[in-house]
């Protein structure tokens, strides 16, 4: 199944209407779904394509109840004033330099995919694990290779993001690595 085909597209679109009538969220769920479900084609290969968008729905349900979103439903209550908005995305502007978030997203999902095709069929599972939270051990534990090799494969998956010109985020607690340092995932 191939997941640019225009009629993926406009199901995963449907979905999300399905899911939500807020426009504010349609471009993050639309978003939501196609990491979804190019994970679960690499988890769980030779399913029907009903299956995949079906797991589709639930995990977008899922995301919305859960208030996983700071635009969903049950935080809406929360929202900045206009202005205070305004100043948050002028910030995220000064310090990603994004300016245009529709570019953003396309740049994302052509680095993404650009990374993909480069890595093994070990190493997209060993980095699907990584995207999904599991550390290091659980993910030897799930495909059954030692966590020294896992290790060496996510070191090898920075190494070609780095390549990329891509760097993974940090969170603020997190130090900024040194010049020319491989990249932990």
């Amino acid at each position: 199944m191939q997941i640019d085909h225009a009629e993926i597209h406009s199901q995963l679109k449907s979905i999300v209407k399905s899911v939500t009538r807020d426009p504010e969220l349609f471009d993050d769920f639309l978003q939501e779904a196609y990491v979804h479900l190019w994970l679960k084609l690499l988890e769980v290969p030779r399913q029907t394509r009903s299956w995949y968008m079906q797991s589709c729905r639930f995990h977008l349900l899922h995301v919305l109840n859960a208030g996983s979103s700071m635009d969903a439903v049950k935080r809406r209550h929360t929202r900045c004033a206009a202005e205070e908005e305004q100043e948050a995305v002028e910030r995220e502007i000064q310090e990603t330099g994004v300016v245009d978030p529709v570019f953003d997203n396309v740049s994302t999902m052509d680095a993404f995919e650009q990374l993909m095709m480069r890595l093994t069929p070990l190493q997209q599972k060993i980095f699907s694990f990584s995207y999904m939270g599991f550390g290091i051990r659980e993910t030897a534990q799930l495909i059954e290779i030692s966590h020294q090799a896992v290790s060496n494969h996510r070191r090898k998956i920075a190494e070609i993001a780095t390549q990329l010109g891509l760097s993974p985020r940090r969170t603020t607690l997190e130090p900024a690595p040194a010049e020319g340092a491989p990249l932990q995932m």
